[in-house]
Protein backbone atom coordinates (compact mmCIF):
# COMPACT_ATOMS: atom_id res chain seq x y z
CA UNK A 1 0.00 0.00 0.00
CA UNK A 2 1.39 3.25 -0.79
CA UNK A 3 1.59 6.31 1.55
CA UNK A 4 0.16 9.66 0.12
CA UNK A 5 3.20 11.79 0.35
CA UNK A 6 3.02 15.40 1.28
CA UNK A 7 4.58 18.80 1.27
CA UNK A 8 5.62 20.75 4.21
CA UNK A 9 3.01 22.71 3.70
CA UNK A 10 0.37 19.67 3.05
CA UNK A 11 -0.16 19.61 -0.58
CA UNK A 12 0.39 16.00 -2.02
CA UNK A 13 3.52 15.65 -3.59
CA UNK A 14 2.83 14.03 -6.79
CA UNK A 15 6.74 13.72 -7.88
CA UNK A 16 7.51 11.92 -5.04
CA UNK A 17 4.17 9.68 -5.70
CA UNK A 18 5.48 8.70 -8.87
CA UNK A 19 9.05 8.05 -7.80
CA UNK A 20 7.29 6.24 -5.49
CA UNK A 21 5.45 4.12 -7.73
CA UNK A 22 8.48 3.26 -10.35
CA UNK A 23 10.27 2.16 -6.91
CA UNK A 24 7.65 -0.21 -6.35
CA UNK A 25 7.75 -1.53 -10.02
CA UNK A 26 11.58 -1.58 -10.19
CA UNK A 27 11.16 -4.07 -7.11
CA UNK A 28 9.22 -6.66 -9.54
CA UNK A 29 6.11 -6.39 -7.48
CA UNK A 30 2.89 -7.98 -8.99
CA UNK A 31 0.37 -4.67 -8.47
CA UNK A 32 0.74 -1.31 -6.48
CA UNK A 33 -2.29 -0.56 -4.44
CA UNK A 34 -3.37 3.22 -3.74
CA UNK A 35 -5.33 5.07 -1.64
CA UNK A 36 -6.42 2.29 1.75
CA UNK A 37 -6.33 3.16 5.24
CA UNK A 38 -2.85 3.08 5.34
CA UNK A 39 -2.54 5.63 2.81
CA UNK A 40 -4.35 7.82 4.93
CA UNK A 41 -7.41 8.39 1.86
CA UNK A 42 -10.10 9.49 4.50
CA UNK A 43 -7.88 12.40 4.57
CA UNK A 44 -8.19 13.62 1.26
CA UNK A 45 -11.43 14.69 -0.74
CA UNK A 46 -12.71 13.70 -3.81
CA UNK A 47 -10.46 15.71 -6.01
CA UNK A 48 -7.32 14.90 -4.28
CA UNK A 49 -7.95 11.20 -4.28
CA UNK A 50 -8.60 11.60 -8.09
CA UNK A 51 -5.39 13.19 -8.48
CA UNK A 52 -3.96 10.60 -6.38
CA UNK A 53 -5.67 7.52 -8.24
CA UNK A 54 -4.57 9.26 -12.02
CA UNK A 55 -1.12 9.65 -10.72
CA UNK A 56 -0.54 6.16 -9.69
CA UNK A 57 -2.20 4.82 -12.49
CA UNK A 58 -0.11 6.87 -15.13
CA UNK A 59 3.55 5.63 -13.37
CA UNK A 60 1.94 2.11 -12.69
CA UNK A 61 2.35 1.86 -16.94
CA UNK A 62 1.47 -1.61 -17.39
CA UNK A 63 1.85 -2.76 -13.50
CA UNK A 64 -1.95 -3.56 -12.54
CA UNK A 65 -3.25 -1.01 -9.87
CA UNK A 66 -6.07 -0.83 -6.85
CA UNK A 67 -7.12 1.74 -5.97
CA UNK A 68 -8.80 2.03 -2.78
CA UNK A 69 -12.73 3.63 -2.36
CA UNK A 70 -13.84 3.57 0.86
CA UNK A 71 -15.33 6.31 2.17
CA UNK A 72 -17.44 7.46 5.32
CA UNK A 73 -20.70 6.79 3.55
CA UNK A 74 -22.39 4.36 0.79
CA UNK A 75 -23.23 7.21 -1.33
CA UNK A 76 -19.79 8.96 -1.48
CA UNK A 77 -18.22 4.78 -1.96
CA UNK A 78 -19.95 4.62 -5.21
CA UNK A 79 -18.75 7.99 -6.64
CA UNK A 80 -15.03 7.35 -5.65
CA UNK A 81 -15.45 3.72 -7.38
CA UNK A 82 -16.72 4.99 -10.51
CA UNK A 83 -13.61 7.77 -10.26
CA UNK A 84 -10.96 4.97 -9.84
CA UNK A 85 -12.73 2.98 -12.68
CA UNK A 86 -12.85 5.72 -15.30
CA UNK A 87 -9.08 6.51 -14.32
CA UNK A 88 -7.95 3.30 -15.59
CA UNK A 89 -7.87 1.20 -12.62
CA UNK A 90 -7.08 -2.78 -12.76
CA UNK A 91 -9.20 -3.65 -9.54
CA UNK A 92 -10.81 -0.96 -6.69
CA UNK A 93 -11.20 -1.98 -3.19
CA UNK A 94 -13.57 -1.17 -1.03
CA UNK A 95 -14.67 -1.70 2.48
CA UNK A 96 -17.50 -1.04 3.89
CA UNK A 97 -18.20 2.87 5.65
CA UNK A 98 -16.52 4.13 8.03
CA UNK A 99 -19.05 5.97 9.57
CA UNK A 100 -22.75 5.28 8.38
CA UNK A 101 -24.17 2.43 9.39
CA UNK A 102 -25.93 -0.15 7.21
CA UNK A 103 -27.71 -3.71 7.14
CA UNK A 104 -26.64 -6.73 6.10
CA UNK A 105 -29.04 -6.65 3.05
CA UNK A 106 -27.75 -3.01 2.46
CA UNK A 107 -24.14 -3.41 2.12
CA UNK A 108 -25.12 -6.60 -0.46
CA UNK A 109 -26.89 -4.28 -2.48
CA UNK A 110 -24.42 -1.54 -2.34
CA UNK A 111 -21.65 -4.11 -3.34
CA UNK A 112 -23.39 -6.21 -6.42
CA UNK A 113 -25.01 -2.00 -7.52
CA UNK A 114 -20.94 -0.75 -7.62
CA UNK A 115 -19.49 -4.29 -8.95
CA UNK A 116 -22.22 -3.97 -11.76
CA UNK A 117 -21.23 -0.42 -12.38
CA UNK A 118 -17.40 -0.92 -13.20
CA UNK A 119 -17.50 -3.85 -15.08
CA UNK A 120 -15.46 -5.47 -16.14
CA UNK A 121 -13.04 -3.83 -13.82
CA UNK A 122 -12.22 -6.44 -11.21
CA UNK A 123 -13.34 -5.39 -7.20
CA UNK A 124 -11.81 -6.81 -4.04
CA UNK A 125 -13.84 -6.44 -1.28
CA UNK A 126 -12.30 -5.79 1.92
CA UNK A 127 -13.33 -6.56 5.37
CA UNK A 128 -12.05 -4.32 7.62
CA UNK A 129 -14.14 -4.03 10.91
CA UNK A 130 -11.63 -2.37 13.29
CA UNK A 131 -12.00 1.11 10.68
CA UNK A 132 -15.13 0.53 9.23
CA UNK A 133 -19.05 0.08 10.74
CA UNK A 134 -19.59 -3.56 9.63
CA UNK A 135 -17.84 -6.77 9.27
CA UNK A 136 -18.16 -8.99 6.32
CA UNK A 137 -18.62 -13.16 6.43
CA UNK A 138 -18.05 -15.50 3.84
CA UNK A 139 -21.64 -16.05 3.87
CA UNK A 140 -21.81 -12.05 2.94
CA UNK A 141 -19.21 -12.28 0.01
CA UNK A 142 -20.38 -14.81 -1.44
CA UNK A 143 -23.99 -13.68 -1.85
CA UNK A 144 -22.47 -10.75 -3.56
CA UNK A 145 -19.76 -12.86 -6.04
CA UNK A 146 -23.35 -14.67 -7.31
CA UNK A 147 -24.62 -12.09 -8.43
CA UNK A 148 -21.64 -9.83 -9.66
CA UNK A 149 -19.04 -12.07 -10.85
CA UNK A 150 -16.00 -9.36 -11.17
CA UNK A 151 -15.67 -9.69 -7.57
CA UNK A 152 -13.26 -11.99 -7.64
CA UNK A 153 -10.75 -10.43 -4.89
CA UNK A 154 -10.36 -10.22 -0.99
CA UNK A 155 -8.46 -8.32 1.51
CA UNK A 156 -9.59 -9.77 4.97
CA UNK A 157 -8.11 -7.44 8.11
CA UNK A 158 -10.84 -9.27 11.24
CA UNK A 159 -9.12 -11.47 13.27
CA UNK A 160 -7.98 -14.36 13.66
CA UNK A 161 -6.40 -13.30 10.55
CA UNK A 162 -5.83 -17.26 9.88
CA UNK A 163 -9.33 -17.68 10.24
CA UNK A 164 -10.83 -15.30 8.34
CA UNK A 165 -8.51 -16.16 5.20
CA UNK A 166 -9.70 -20.03 5.36
CA UNK A 167 -13.50 -19.16 5.65
CA UNK A 168 -13.02 -17.17 2.57
CA UNK A 169 -11.13 -19.55 1.00
CA UNK A 170 -13.13 -22.35 1.65
CA UNK A 171 -15.55 -20.42 -0.94
CA UNK A 172 -13.00 -21.15 -3.56
CA UNK A 173 -14.06 -18.50 -5.51
CA UNK A 174 -11.86 -15.47 -4.71
CA UNK A 175 -7.94 -14.42 -4.91
CA UNK A 176 -7.55 -13.39 -1.06
CA UNK A 177 -4.83 -10.64 -0.18
CA UNK A 178 -3.30 -10.40 3.48
CA UNK A 179 -3.51 -7.04 5.06
CA UNK A 180 -2.56 -5.70 8.74
CA UNK A 181 0.83 -4.43 7.22
CA UNK A 182 2.17 -8.18 6.48
CA UNK A 183 2.15 -8.86 10.15
CA UNK A 184 0.10 -11.81 9.67
CA UNK A 185 1.60 -12.62 5.76
CA UNK A 186 2.76 -16.60 6.31
CA UNK A 187 0.16 -17.19 8.54
CA UNK A 188 -2.84 -16.05 5.85
CA UNK A 189 -0.64 -17.43 3.34
CA UNK A 190 -0.54 -21.33 4.62
CA UNK A 191 -4.56 -20.52 4.86
CA UNK A 192 -5.04 -20.03 1.34
CA UNK A 193 -3.86 -16.57 1.12
CA UNK A 194 -2.23 -15.90 -2.61
CA UNK A 195 -0.81 -12.51 -1.76
CA UNK A 196 -0.25 -9.35 1.05
CA UNK A 197 -0.95 -6.02 0.61
CA UNK A 198 1.93 -4.18 2.84
CA UNK A 199 3.04 -1.01 4.21
CA UNK A 200 5.38 -0.08 1.16
CA UNK A 201 8.53 0.96 3.27
CA UNK A 202 8.86 -2.83 3.62
CA UNK A 203 7.13 -4.25 0.81
CA UNK A 204 10.70 -5.61 -1.12
CA UNK A 205 11.42 -6.92 1.93
CA UNK A 206 8.27 -8.97 2.19
CA UNK A 207 7.97 -9.29 -0.98
CA UNK A 208 11.00 -11.51 -0.94
CA UNK A 209 9.86 -13.64 1.47
CA UNK A 210 6.58 -14.24 0.47
CA UNK A 211 8.18 -15.80 -2.53
CA UNK A 212 10.97 -17.94 -0.81
CA UNK A 213 8.14 -19.42 1.09
CA UNK A 214 7.21 -21.18 -1.72
CA UNK A 215 10.74 -22.72 -2.04
CA UNK A 216 11.67 -23.12 1.68
CA UNK A 217 8.95 -22.19 4.39
CA UNK A 218 11.41 -22.68 6.93
CA UNK A 219 13.98 -20.28 5.72
CA UNK A 220 11.08 -17.82 4.58
CA UNK A 221 9.78 -17.98 8.85
CA UNK A 222 13.34 -17.38 9.56
CA UNK A 223 13.52 -13.84 7.76
CA UNK A 224 10.01 -13.33 8.38
CA UNK A 225 11.18 -13.31 12.30
CA UNK A 226 13.47 -11.16 11.72
CA UNK A 227 11.17 -8.44 10.13
CA UNK A 228 8.19 -9.22 12.37
CA UNK A 229 9.46 -6.81 15.26
CA UNK A 230 9.64 -4.15 13.40
CA UNK A 231 5.73 -5.04 11.86
CA UNK A 232 4.41 -5.28 15.90
CA UNK A 233 6.17 -2.02 16.73
CA UNK A 234 4.55 -0.69 13.27
CA UNK A 235 1.15 -2.22 13.13
CA UNK A 236 -0.09 -1.02 16.86
CA UNK A 237 -2.62 1.30 15.81
CA UNK A 238 -3.37 2.52 12.04
CA UNK A 239 -2.13 6.32 12.86
CA UNK A 240 1.26 4.61 14.25
CA UNK A 241 1.67 2.50 11.36
CA UNK A 242 1.22 5.30 8.60
CA UNK A 243 3.99 7.02 10.49
CA UNK A 244 6.37 4.40 11.10
CA UNK A 245 6.08 4.12 7.09
CA UNK A 246 6.84 7.15 6.47
CA UNK A 247 9.69 8.00 8.85
CA UNK A 248 11.37 4.40 7.22
CA UNK A 249 10.79 6.08 3.70
CA UNK A 250 12.71 9.26 4.71
CA UNK A 251 15.63 7.12 6.02
CA UNK A 252 15.69 4.85 2.62
CA UNK A 253 15.87 8.33 0.90
CA UNK A 254 12.30 7.40 -0.72
CA UNK A 255 10.34 10.74 0.05
CA UNK A 256 11.59 13.62 1.65
CA UNK A 257 9.40 14.44 4.83
CA UNK A 258 7.05 12.13 7.14
CA UNK A 259 4.49 14.45 7.30
CA UNK A 260 1.33 13.22 7.51
CA UNK A 261 -2.36 14.27 8.04
CA UNK A 262 -3.74 11.89 10.47
CA UNK A 263 -3.60 13.06 14.21
CA UNK A 264 -1.48 11.03 16.25
CA UNK A 265 0.81 10.91 18.96
CA UNK A 266 4.46 11.76 17.92
CA UNK A 267 6.95 9.10 18.36
CA UNK A 268 9.74 9.54 21.06
CA UNK A 269 12.94 9.21 21.51
CA UNK A 270 12.95 5.83 22.21
CA UNK A 271 10.45 4.82 20.06
CA UNK A 272 12.51 6.28 17.00
CA UNK A 273 15.45 4.41 17.64
CA UNK A 274 13.89 1.05 18.50
CA UNK A 275 11.96 1.29 14.76
CA UNK A 276 15.04 2.10 13.12
CA UNK A 277 16.79 -0.64 15.14
CA UNK A 278 14.53 -3.27 14.34
CA UNK A 279 14.47 -1.60 10.11
CA UNK A 280 17.98 -2.65 10.14
CA UNK A 281 18.30 -5.73 12.22
CA UNK A 282 15.80 -6.78 9.26
CA UNK A 283 17.90 -5.49 6.10
CA UNK A 284 15.10 -2.85 5.43
CA UNK A 285 17.75 0.01 5.60
CA UNK A 286 21.75 0.10 6.74
CA UNK A 287 22.93 -0.24 9.79
CA UNK A 288 24.55 2.61 10.17
CA UNK A 289 23.01 5.19 12.72
CA UNK A 290 24.07 5.70 15.67
CA UNK A 291 21.65 5.94 18.33
CA UNK A 292 22.24 10.07 18.79
CA UNK A 293 21.81 10.52 15.30
CA UNK A 294 18.79 8.11 15.12
CA UNK A 295 17.13 10.47 17.75
CA UNK A 296 18.02 13.80 16.32
CA UNK A 297 16.08 13.39 12.76
CA UNK A 298 13.27 15.20 13.09
CA UNK A 299 9.61 14.32 11.37
CA UNK A 300 7.95 17.76 10.21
Amino acid sequence: MLVTPFEADGRIDLDTLAHLVHTMDSWGLAAISALGFGAEALSLDRQERAVVGRTVVGAAGRLPTIIGCTAATLHETLELTRDAADLGAAAVMVAPPTQERVGGAEMIDAYVKLARMVQPVTVMIQDAPRWSTFALSAQLVSEVQHQAPNVTLAKPESTPAADAVADLAQLGTLAIFGGAGGLHMLDQKEAGAVGVIPGCDVADVLNGIYTLHDEDPDAARALFERILPLLVLQFQTLESFVLASKLILVERGLIPSAKTRIEHPAFGPSTRRLLLLHAARAGVIPARMSDAESENRECE
